[in-house]
Parts: structure tokens; C-alpha cells; sequence
């Protein structure tokens, strides 16, 4: 089980949980709503309601990484421009298209 995520004071003076990338808005910090709304969460927590799967955080599934992209784009480019690749490295090209 994870550790149990602390109550903390957010953007214009709201009480918020973090869990897993998410954020759980409580009401105004520091009233007893909030801490009344802060033990519910808990129990919730506690009691596994927020265990659900965990996001991906670094590749999604469906997804190419920007290397596969980039050898993806070489080879279609080499195709339809011919073997012979010339690059102009920001300076207009003097050759004909």
C-alpha cells in the first residue's frame, strides 16, 4: 500500500490531496469541512477506492517514440527523393526540385 497523502494548502488558499498525478480539491484550507472532507478521502483511500491502474508514465501504448518516428520519416524520404540525400542545413538549395 502507498503512504497516505498528506493535506496541503493549493492555489488560492484551497485544501488539496496528490495521488498519482491527480489532485482531489477539498474546499478551503483550514476549515473543518476541509478536514471533515480530508478523513472521508482517507477512508476511501484506505479502503483501496482509488487503486485502480497506475498511469503510464513514460510511453503510452499505441505510441512511437520520436526515434522510431524519425527513422520512420528517413526512410520514406530517402524513397521518394532517390538515394541521393542532400541537405542544406538552413541555406536555401541551388539544386533543382
Amino acid at each position: 500500500m502507498d503512504r497516505i497523502p498528506k493535506l496541503r494548502k493549493g492555489s488560492r488558499g484551497r485544501a488539496l490531496v496528490e495521488y498519482r498525478r491527480r489532485r482531489f480539491y477539498l474546499g478551503q484550507f483550514g476549515t473543518p469541512e476541509a478536514r471533515a472532507e480530508y478523513k472521508a478521502w482517507v477512508t476511501r483511500f484506505i479502503a483501496g477506492d482509488f487503486d485502480g491502474p497506475r498511469p503510464q508514465a513514460t510511453r503510452r501504448a499505441g505510441r512511437m517514440s520520436i526515434a522510431v518516428l524519425a527513422t520512420r520519416y528517413r526512410t520514406v524520404f530517402v524513397e521518394c527523393r532517390g538515394s541521393s540525400l542532400r541537405l542544406s542545413f538552413g541555406r536555401p538549395s541551388r539544386r533543382a526540385i
